[in-house]
Parts: C-alpha cells; sequence; structure tokens
C-alpha cells in the first residue's frame, strides 16, 4: 500500500521505478503502475521498470500489461529474480511495451527457458534494443540462444543490434563458440544491412570486451561460465 501511494502522489513527475528486495510489494503497487500510467486517465510517463527479488506474482504482473498500457513508453524493463516472471509474462509484458525499449534484463528467473526469446525479437521491430542481460538463465539452450541470433526466422524481425551482452551462469553449454559468433556479427551489423557479414571477433577470454566496429557491434560482453573456447 505505501509503494502504491507513492506511484499516486509522484506519478506526475516520475518517469523511473525500481524496487528491490521489497518483500511487501504486491497487488496494490501494480494496480498503481496499470491506472496512473495509462494514457487514459493517469498522468505520467513511465520511461524505466526496474523490480529485483520482489515477490511479485504472476497476475501482478500481468496486471501492469494488460489493464492498461501503462508500459507504452518504456525504455528500460530489468525484471530481476521476480517470483512470476515466466515465458508468458515475458512475452505478454513485452508485447505491452511501444516500439522504444533499449534495455531488458531478465537474469535470475529460473522459469524462463527459450520460449521467451522469440519476444525479445518481436518487441524489437524497430530495432532500438541495445542491451540485453540473460544471466543465471539455466534453461537457455545453445540451440534456443542461436535462432536467437540468426536471421530469416519467418515471423520475426532481425536479431537485435546490441552494444552490451550478458550471458553469464548459464548452463556450460548453452553459451558456446557458435553462439557468441552469431551474437558478434548480428551486432555489428547495421539495421537492414547484408547479413551475415562477418566481423573479428574476441572469443578466447571468459569475460570479453569487444571492440566496436565500424559498423557498431558490441562493446562489451559477459560470457563468464560458458564454454567458450579460443578457437
Amino acid at each position: 500500500d505505501d509503494a502504491a501511494s507513492l506511484v499516486a502522489a509522484t506519478a506526475p513527475t516520475l518517469s523511473s521505478i525500481e524496487f528491490k528486495a521489497c518483500n511487501l510489494l504486491g497487488p496494490s503497487f501494480c494496480n498503481a503502475v496499470a491506472h496512473h500510467f495509462a494514457s487514459t486517465g493517469g498522468n505520467g510517463c513511465l520511461l524505466e521498470l526496474s523490480l529485483e527479488d520482489v515477490p511479485i506474482t504472476k497476475e501482478g504482473l500481468l496486471t501492469i500489461a494488460t489493464s492498461s498500457d501503462a508500459l507504452r513508453n518504456l525504455k528500460s524493463l530489468t525484471l530481476r529474480q521476480v517470483e512470476g516472471v515466466d515465458d508468458e509474462v515475458v512475452s505478454i509484458l513485452l508485447g505491452a511495451v511501444g516500439d522504444g525499449l533499449e534495455h531488458i534484463d531478465l537474469s535470475l528467473n529460473l522459469n524462463l527457458t527459450d520460449e521467451c526469446l522469440p519476444a525479445i525479437r518481436r518487441c524489437n521491430k524497430n530495432g532500438k534494443l541495445r542491451s540485453l542481460q540473460l544471466s543465471n538463465l539455466k534453461n537457455l539452450t545453445a540451440a534456443g540462444l542461436e535462432a536467437f541470433f540468426t536471421y530469416d526466422i519467418p515471423g520475426l524481425p532481425n536479431p537485435p543490434v546490441l552494444r552490451k551482452l550478458d550471458l553469464s551462469s548459464c548452463n556450460e553449454g548453452s553459451v558456446n563458440d557458435a553462439v557468441l559468433n552469431l551474437a558478434t556479427i548480428a551486432s555489428s551489423c547495421k539495421h537492414g544491412d547484408a547479413k551475415g557479414k562477418s566481423v573479428a571477433s574476441t572469443t578466447g577470454a571468459k569475460r570479453a570486451k569487444i571492440a566496436t566496429s565500424t559498423l557498431g557491434g558490441l562493446v562489451y560482453v559477459d560470457i563468464g561460465g560458458s564454454s567458450v573456447t579460443d578457437k
């Protein structure tokens, strides 16, 4: 109730919401966000939403996404270790976001699988996503990640042109040489450029910084705990 009251009181000037390790955050907060940032009846413009280690349920998260268009202006979405996050929630939440999302962090949500990856591609149809953090997602597979960074997937936009990528502490075999190579190629192509251009990549280090190419490209990659080699 306190969080909901805070949102209600500050919504006209509030553009960023962040809560971490707040054990009492619940339905009232979700309802307040949905109401006060809606285009109809609301009076706020929400650009950033960050929730970490909070007990918000699936139903609460879906309330934010489905009861209004409160997420239409969002540029940054962080949901780390949130009780109700699963593949369906991610798909619906990202479907409710407008075309300006630049940062997504879904780390530490143990129920997420490869099924959440197409939703990330779909929400990036205008190619603005630059930062993606998927650390500690133990159910991701190499096949799923390779598909995520592959061009010409029917019904999906091109893979994102990222500048920051965090795939640390996933299952060792899920982040391999092929995944990193595809991610580097995708992120080193301008939106709409010819797909598949080869670029130089640094694959030997477990935590690597990849120099920006003339086409943009990754500037930071965290692949700690991966099976990437120096091949």
